[in-house]
């Protein structure tokens, strides 16, 4: 098993990791939901590596625990946005990220490393106030008229629907 994905460069220690859920209870191949000290987490067993990022997909919500996984992508299934489950970061955009814990497998459970992940969450309203603050970049607002900025591409994610 995969034993840390370093976010930070700082090593944990044995107290910093904690027990999430036990292996046995864990869909394998696919998402986990697991709630943990007030975070809303999924967890995804895929071979020998374990991956835990937040469980709301930074698009609209999306319950990432109940997408579809593929080469070790998940996929959000209100939009369809994928998520790679290695680093958390959406593959149609870097600029979109659900949140990576460092995880491991350790006699039987699925652990993750809460001291180096600690930060406080923020406010819903801070959170789409930062995520605007990066869409804007790509945004001309005219009033109640928004547009893409020239030399930015955009595709549609949806079905059709």
């Amino acid at each position: 098993m995969k034993e840390f994905d370093p976010i930070d460069q700082v090593s944990p220690t044995e107290s910093h990791w904690k027990r999430l859920i036990a292996v046995d209870r864990c869909r394998v191949g696919l998402g986990t939901f697991v709630e943990f000290d007030g975070k809303e987490l999924a967890v995804f067993i895929l071979g020998d590596v374990v991956s835990v990022i937040g469980n709301s997909c930074p698009h609209a919500g999306g319950n990432l625990s109940g997408g579809d996984v593929a080469a070790g992508v998940v996929t959000c299934p209100w939009h369809q946005w994928q998520f790679d489950l290695g680093t958390g970061v959406c593959v149609d955009s870097s600029a979109a990220k659900a949140r990576k814990y460092p995880a491991r497998i350790r006699d039987g459970w699925v652990e993750i490393c809460v001291e180096l992940n600690s930060a406080a969450p923020r406010p819903a309203a801070q959170k789409e106030t930062a995520q605007f603050g990066r869409l804007k970049d790509t945004l001309k607002i005219k009033g109640d008229i928004i547009e893409p900025l020239e030399n930015q591409r955009w595709e549609c994610l949806g079905n059709g629907d």
